[in-house]
């Protein structure tokens, strides 16, 4: 039986991207490889803000429109 991968581009990472991304690593995580594709494609980046008038702080979240690959 004839198996065909096709490319898929729903996908941020294509198989490739994955594969490149797993050679030579002993464990693969999915966290490691989202943190991976997140700075990556910069479309997702945690900022942490120090607020004065709070002893807290506060986590944004910016998206850029256009994603580098």
């Amino acid at each position: 039986m004839q198996v065909s991968v096709l490319q898929d581009d729903r996908f941020l990472a294509s198989h490739a991207t994955f594969e490149a991304w797993a050679e030579g690593r002993k464990q693969l995580r999915m966290e490691y490889f989202y943190r991976d594709m997140r700075r990556t494609t910069g479309l997702i980046r945690w900022r942490v803000t120090n607020l004065p008038e709070t002893s807290g702080t506060l986590i944004t979240t910016t998206a850029n429109p256009h994603p580098r690959m």
